[in-house]
């Protein structure tokens, strides 16, 4: 059964990117690795966004509850300069603001959206948007048009969080940035499980709340692109290095994973334990690709200064991205850090409370006194009092 991606008549946010930059390939990926509930910044200048989105953003007022994003992407075909928009996820905006020139957009991710069989999302988006849309005339030195503008509408889409809607995205963005000035040939997806209940870590606030004393897995599946590498990979194209930066967090396996198949799944096995202060830090993939790929595209010889009425040069390739980092912010023990605290100090408390020398007659309550004190040295020990950090 569909699940439609907006309701009729609910006002959407456009955030376009494409490939111009290194630094918009690391939002793109980042955007494709994270689970449902992260949270990605994207940019725009004064010149690509619009002017209705930059006045909101610089009174600072709040963003109206439940505004939606629809991030795509963009590519800008070299002969005729027409744009190919493919459509990614939705997300929801959290914080607008604009400083200066630029206005940073904050957005809670949700599910990837495509566009139904045998429709095309250019054909939908057209008489939806409000300004012009990204393009790029003959002879120009960069697209022009609105990345960033209000939509009368949302476009027909169909949402989903499902692997499958994921490996039918990720392998369109792959064709769609293979290529480009600043490629990557391929893409992750990362998840947190809760073992024993095999559901997934919820997040909050953009952050995974990761339950004290609890083992978890680390699932981060991997799709290549084989433009890449034809039909066979006979070396990897790259790999996957996963860390914790966290305190009360321990991997015990699975902690690289060689990109050499089409579909991949590394499975790390996490441990968390808890501290009497609430710890913060992050779960951190690190995308490589192999030394064969990663070459440097050789600059494009000097020419001779352009005469009156000639085009103007074309612009010298990026060097291929050859690593991507992606972090997902973690905190553990949040509730039950306080709990236990809050009960640590209600056991020295009361075991502080009997007097020795009232009970000299009871000797059993002396000896319950040092048993309790006892049992909280034990648990303080066994805890840990370790700083917040990560």
């Amino acid at each position: 059964m569909r699940q439609w991606a907006f309701d009729q008549g609910q006002g959407v946010l456009l955030c376009c990117s494409s490939t111009r930059h290194r630094r918009f390939i690391d939002d793109l990926v980042s955007i494709m690795a994270l689970p449902n509930g992260s949270r990605v910044r994207l940019r725009y200048g004064d010149d690509v966004c619009d002017p209705e989105v930059r006045r909101l953003g610089e009174v600072c007022e709040e963003v109206p509850k439940g505004t939606i994003a629809l991030i795509a992407h963009v590519r800008f075909e070299e002969k005729d300069g027409q744009a190919k928009f493919l459509p990614l996820r939705i997300g929801e905006v959290v914080e607008l603001r604009t400083e200066g020139s630029a206005t940073f957009l904050e957005i809670g991710l949700r599910d990837f959206v495509e566009q139904p069989q045998g429709t095309e999302f250019v054909q939908s988006l057209l008489p939806l948007a409000a300004l012009a849309l990204p393009h790029k005339s003959p002879g120009a030195h960069k697209p022009i048009g609105y990345f960033c503008q209000r939509l009368k509408a949302g476009p027909a889409l169909i949402r989903s969080s499902n692997t499958l809607c994921w490996e039918r995205i990720a392998t369109n963005f792959l064709a769609a940035i293979d290529g480009s000035n600043a490629d990557f040939p391929f893409l992750f997806h990362i998840e947190v499980i809760r073992r024993r209940r095999h559901r997934l870590v919820p997040l909050r606030n953009g952050m995974l709340i990761a339950p004290a004393v609890a083992e978890l897995e680390i699932h981060v599946r991997t799709l290549a692109d084989k433009s890449s590498y034809g039909s066979i990979i006979q070396t990897p194209i790259g790999c996957l290095e996963l860390r914790v930066d966290h305190p009360e967090c321990r991997l015990s396996s699975g902690t690289r994973l060689p990109i050499d198949t089409t579909r991949n799944l590394l499975i790390a096995r996490m441990a968390t334990s808890v501290s009497l202060r609430p710890a913060y830090g992050a779960i951190v993939v690190t995308a490589r690709r192999s030394d064969e790929l990663a070459t440097t595209t050789p600059a494009a010889p000097a020419e001779a200064p352009n005469t009156e009425g000639a085009a103007p040069p074309a612009a010298v390739p990026l060097k291929p991205v050859d690593q991507v980092i992606v972090e997902l912010p973690i905190l553990v023990g949040r509730p039950a850090s306080r709990l236990l605290a809050a009960g640590l100090i209600a056991l020295a408390v009361a075991a502080h409370a009997f007097d020795v020398d009232q009970f000299t007659e009871h000797k059993e309550l002396v000896l319950l006194k040092a048993g309790l004190i006892l049992i909280a040295a034990l648990i303080a020990l066994l805890l840990g009092m370790k700083p917040q950090g990560g």
